[in-house]
């Protein structure tokens, strides 16, 4: 909750720096209002991510518009519904693009989703503002509209891989991931510090995003060898 209210609060203020004129010249911004999107998970597999991220950042812009808005200008916050789903990902982006003109991307969730919308948000100078996602792409170059506030997942399952080995000895090395772009960073990081350590990967195997089971999972694991997860 704090990150978010920092990095609203630093984008609130970027977009209430700007003159009158500057306005008339810009996208999702006018002497009135400002207006910011998100295409996120309000009733997917990742509503529990998505559905209190996005609530706190209108709590907070509400708060802002109560007290005047920033230099004038109230912030209108427009939240799609992707419910995890590309296809309706994609049509949501381009819905906050085309139609509602937004001035920035804020708290959009899904790796998948974010990827997709790279093209469409830069060629319009969209700022894409702390994403509910740590994918490796989002710190490739370009980078000019790209504002994440993480390391990639990548380099933080080789950072615990190392602390493992470093902190309890563990050498040998199994892990789980959701079959998708996501758990591909979570497989390679784990492959490939345990390659630059010299230790085992013994084992991996994959689960759906909804499972609440992981009995079967975790088994298929520990009949492989003794490792950390």
């Amino acid at each position: 909750m704090k990150t978010i209210t920092k990095l609203t609060l630093a984008l609130a203020m970027t977009t209430g720096i700007a003159t009158a004129g500057w306005a008339q010249e810009t996208r999702g911004v006018s002497d009135t209002e400002v207006v910011v999107g998100s295409s996120n998970d309000l009733s997917g597999i990742f509503a529990a991510f998505g559905a209190p991220a996005t609530k706190a950042a209108q709590m907070y812009f509400d708060e802002v518009n109560a007290k005047g808005g920033v230099h004038g200008r109230k912030i209108k916050f427009v939240v799609e519904d992707h419910a995890y789903s590309l296809p309706k990902a994609t049509q949501a982006i381009n819905k906050l693009v085309n139609r509602d003109k937004i001035f920035a991307m804020l708290l959009q969730l899904g790796t998948p989703m974010n990827i997709a919308s790279f093209k469409l948000l830069e060629k319009n100078k969209i700022a894409n503002v702390y994403p509910l996602s740590a994918a490796r792409q989002l710190l490739q170059e370009p980078i000019d509209y790209r504002f994440t506030g993480a390391a990639s997942y990548y380099d933080q399952i080789r950072a615990s891989v190392k602390y493992l080995n470093k902190v309890n000895g563990s050498t040998k090395i199994c892990s789980m991931f959701i079959p998708s772009d996501f758990g591909k960073e979570i497989q390679e990081g784990a492959k490939d510090e345990a390659a630059a350590l010299g230790i085992t990967y013994v084992a991996e195997t994959t689960h759906k995003p909804d499972d609440a089971d992981f009995v079967g999972s975790l088994t298929k694991l520990k009949d492989a060898g003794r490792c950390r997860l």
